[in-house]
């Protein structure tokens, strides 16, 4: 009985429905190739969408960035490119995409994150997106929004909460312009029929789960750690973080104080994040030399044995003076 009421409320959550729904497909490992293969069409679907070289796509990220042949689902990230093209995932031609001037590239880092309602309307037309999880209806997530199993809501709605978003950016608007700023994230199921051989899209491919965040392009080297892990690796380095009067986290790592005794309790204050280009600089930041991705994994680290101690606490930690992005 008791299992029966468990199943009872497993099949009245939508985002149980679609996993058990693709679970022979879900619960296969999806080799690196295909994996890149993916990717790549994800790489194809941004040019389209934001401009040739506009935005930069890593990934696959997580196990795969530590090197492994295989994972269970893919995790991408989207920033936009640097002003004038090329480096990074990005690929295409040097220049910025015309769609980048929807968010004003006169801040300094760069920009807000890049609207992914156009992205996944584009692949849902192509019929790529088998089924959604959690979805940025607009460029704010709304927390405990219902995911659709099926398609997302009309054409208009999702293309008149981007256009308000731009609206508000070019009115001065700066609460609803700071929506922008926010990481967006959507998880679904991507369904790419011959994605491992450059076939096209539609049903009838291995269903495969793929979650796709969006960042500003500050926050960029602090989400490629959380998004590479292993989950013991980015523990240690959080509570490094935190044994150094900081919070680390994937949108940046911040001075903070927290109550209690040894400042050791829930956080009552946390400024601005520290300015960071690279993960050796965020490293850097907390003293300890830089760990490369293919380092990261449990299994390795467990061998290398415990992170070394912190050098030195960051230079001027009380002052504030090094923190410039706000998170």
């Amino acid at each position: 009985a008791a299992a029966g009421a468990v199943m009872g409320v497993l099949k009245n959550s939508e985002a149980a429905r679609v996993c058990l729904h693709f679970h022979d497909d879900i619960a296969q490992r999806i080799p690196r190739a295909e994996a890149e293969a993916c990717v790549a069409l994800l790489k194809r679907a941004c040019a389209a969408v934001y401009g040739r070289n506009a935005v930069e796509v890593w990934g696959p990220c997580g196990s795969y960035r530590r090197g492994a042949a295989s994972s269970h689902d893919l995790d991408v990230i989207i920033v936009r490119a640097p002003c004038g093209g090329g480096g990074g995932d990005s690929g295409g031609d040097s220049g910025c995409g015309g769609y980048r001037t929807w968010l004003d590239e006169s801040e300094e880092d760069g920009g807000g994150a890049v609207p992914l309602l156009p992205l996944l309307e584009h692949l849902e037309k192509r019929g790529f997106l088998a089924a959604h999880l959690q979805v940025p209806w607009s460029n704010n997530e709304v927390p405990g929004r219902k995911a659709a199993h099926s398609a997302p809501p009309p054409a208009k709605h999702r293309r008149g909460d981007v256009g308000y978003a731009v609206a508000a950016e070019s009115k001065g608007d700066g609460r609803k312009a700071r929506r922008a700023e926010r990481p967006q994230t959507y998880m679904g199921v991507l369904q790419p029929k011959g994605a491992a051989d450059g076939g096209g899209g539609g049903s009838g491919g291995v269903a495969r789960r793929i979650d796709i965040k969006s960042y500003s392009r500050c926050q960029l080297p602090f989400a490629l750690i959380y998004f590479t892990g292993g989950t013991h690796f980015n523990r240690s380095l959080r509570l490094l973080a935190k044994e150094l009067g900081y919070t680390l986290s994937d949108q940046g790592l911040a001075q903070c104080k927290r109550s209690g005794d040894n400042n050791s309790g829930p956080r009552v204050w946390t400024g601005p994040s520290l300015a960071a280009a690279t993960e050796e600089e965020v490293f850097a930041a907390l003293g300890v030399p830089y760990c490369a991705p293919e380092c990261r994994d449990d299994a390795r680290l467990a061998a290398l044995g415990p992170m070394p101690s912190p050098a030195a606490e960051p230079e001027d930690a009380d002052s504030g003076d090094e923190l410039s992005y706000e998170v």
